[in-house]
């Protein structure tokens, strides 16, 4: 008899783009063995998503590989319609029985989706919310050109009755759509996994310090460099877009693979975020992928260094209220040879663990829809 298929469907990013998040998800859902017994779990994403996973962990999954738009290009009316076509074929030759699980969509899309799925009322369909709601916390003005517009579109413009049901990362960021929601939602958490790799210890005679992620706006990178200035002891890095910068000297290293990239964190005793803005209700990959590692966190008081801190506690996730103080903090860094170990053994057995998030997926998939 065959067995009803969970399909697990990236149409929005390609490449590394959300990897650490991908492959986390992934290996929980085939650490459900109440799931994966029932169920047939096929991953669908770009050629360049799945060739870029760590397969060793994933040999029980099927994998299919489709057009997806690189986001970097800003094609948005291509891809809009790309990745809405990619969400509406598998709701459209999905059985009964089957599940739908998109774990990234553009609000564009999203609307086209909410809008055709109103006559085909098909159920079995989720989708993760990310980043693209921020704008939803932001009273600013949003230009129809910025995605914070469609964003609030999508919205407004969700039907009372859809049945797509909708998912977060964190529990911050129910609440954050609670408080801003007028009529009662639907939005179940299924928390972000983070799956500690065991790395050796860093030797560093001299504490390295890194900034890890993308130097986009906001993300604190000329306040980075300003602590490079004031803490001429300390050594600092800059890890992100495949290389890694050597703040002191300029020396460039490029980082070939996703395993480069965790091993360039896990060489630092602490990684430094100095967001200014935004994180209200997303999750900053780096961050996660420094915790993957076992690499603490000092940050400034965004609401999901908050949420994260006040889980995971202050020796893991450090949350100062400005420059100063965190200036403070690494004249004062201490570093605990077993605090690797510790971190590790904390969240796996924290919301964030596989053994957790799996109880979660499978009173989703196992439920009543």
């Amino acid at each position: 008899m065959t067995k009803p298929v969970i399909y697990i469907l990236e149409p929005s990013k390609v490449g590394v783009q959300h990897l650490t998040f991908l492959e986390s998800y992934l290996q929980t859902f085939l650490s459900t063995k109440r799931v994966s017994n029932i169920f047939d779990i096929n991953f669908v994403a770009s050629k360049k998503t799945i060739d870029k996973l760590d397969k060793s962990k994933l040999n029980l999954l099927k994998f299919t590989s489709i057009l997806v738009i690189d986001p970097l290009k800003r094609r948005l009316v291509f891809k809009t319609i790309i990745e809405a076509w990619q969400v509406l074929k598998l709701i459209l030759t999905k059985k009964r029985g089957d599940k739908l699980f998109i774990t990234c969509l553009l609000p564009t899309s999203f609307i086209l989706i909410e809008q055709i799925n109103r006559f085909l009322r098909r159920t079995g369909i989720f989708v993760v919310l990310h980043g693209e709601i921020e704008s939803l916390f932001d009273n600013s003005d949003q230009s129809i050109l910025r995605i914070g517009w469609w964003s609030r579109l999508w919205w407004k413009s969700r039907p009372l009755s859809s049945k797509i049901k909708l998912i977060v990362i964190d529990d911050f960021i129910k609440d954050g759509l609670d408080n801003i929601c007028d009529h009662s939602i639907d939005i179940t958490v299924v928390h972000h996994p983070i799956i500690p790799i065991k790395k050796d210890e860093p030797k560093n005679l001299i504490p390295k310090i890194c900034f890890v992620g993308y130097r986009t706006k906001n993300k604190g990178y000329k306040e980075f460099l300003t602590l490079a200035e004031k803490h001429p002891k300390l050594e600092f890095l800059a890890i992100g877009g495949e290389v890694v910068e050597n703040i002191r000297t300029g020396e460039i290293d490029i980082l070939e693979t996703h395993d480069d990239y965790l091993d360039a964190i896990s060489s630092c005793t602490l990684a430094i975020f100095m967001y200014t803005e935004g994180y209200q209700a997303t999750l900053s990959a780096a961050a996660l992928d420094a915790l993957k590692v076992g690499v603490p966190i000092l940050a400034l008081d965004r609401p999901f260094f908050i949420s994260t801190s006040n889980h995971l506690g202050d020796k893991l996730v450090a949350v100062r209220k400005n420059f100063s103080q965190v200036s403070e903090y690494l004249i004062n860094l201490e570093y605990s040879i077993s605090q690797r170990s510790e971190s590790n053994t904390l969240i796996m057995q924290s919301k964030y663990s596989m053994k957790t998030i799996a109880k979660t997926l499978d009173k989703i998939f196992l439920g009543d829809e």
